[in-house]
């Protein structure tokens, strides 16, 4: 039989060849044999699809994670800014105009 595995086979692993070779040791296989591999590939391929479903989720959460942290970073500096301007005894309707809170948001500060 031929190691696919030993330095000297001359085909890339994923090649249609190495397929092929695999194919044909799987029809030596018994029905119990095939039963236990077809089981090994359906655990792993599901494995892997929880692996990758995995780390696109944690990706996705990070991205949320970062957008919402930004959001109020800024919320919070519109805040101190409506906050400075009101000591330095700047009229409400201009720090509503230049931070953007509402009247009623400059007036509780």
């Amino acid at each position: 039989m031929i190691d696919i595995d030993a330095p000297y086979f001359p085909f890339p692993k994923d090649s249609k060849f190495t397929k092929l070779l695999q194919m044909g040791r799987l029809s030596n296989y018994t029905s119990e044999e095939l039963d236990q591999y077809y089981y090994a590939l359906k655990v792993y391929r599901d494995n892997r699809n929880v692996y990758e479903y995995m780390m696109e989720s944690e990706e996705r959460g990070l991205e949320r994670g970062m957008k919402k942290g930004m959001e109020k970073g800024i919320e919070k500096g519109k805040i101190e800014t409506a906050r400075n301007l009101k000591q330095l005894g700047v009229s409400i309707d201009v720090i509503v105009q230049a931070t953007g809170l509402s009247e009623e948001e400059v007036q509780q500060l």
